[in-house]
């Protein structure tokens, strides 16, 4: 098992403690590329999708924004497995 696919059954089981470098780096395997936002937030940009942004003044993501990731996650296994 990779390192990616390690990360992805991470978030997968517990994504309630899910630090913002792990999500970075699945952010970063899956093509976007980081952005320092304003103040406490850091931005993931990919060409033809909308920006993320993240706060990271917390040691662990906030809920809501691993839910985001999931989904998108779930969509590029959708558009690989067709």
């Amino acid at each position: 098992m990779s390192k990616k696919e390690k990360l992805v059954q991470r978030i997968r089981e517990n994504p309630q403690h899910f630090r913002f470098e792990d999500l970075q780096k699945i952010l970063i395997e899956l093509g976007y590329t980081k952005q320092q936002g304003a103040g406490s937030h850091t931005g993931f940009k990919k060409p033809g999708f909308n920006a993320l942004p993240i706060p990271i003044k917390r040691l662990f993501v906030k809920p809501y924004i691993v839910k985001i990731v999931l989904d998108i996650l779930d969509e590029t296994e959708d558009i690989t497995n067709t």
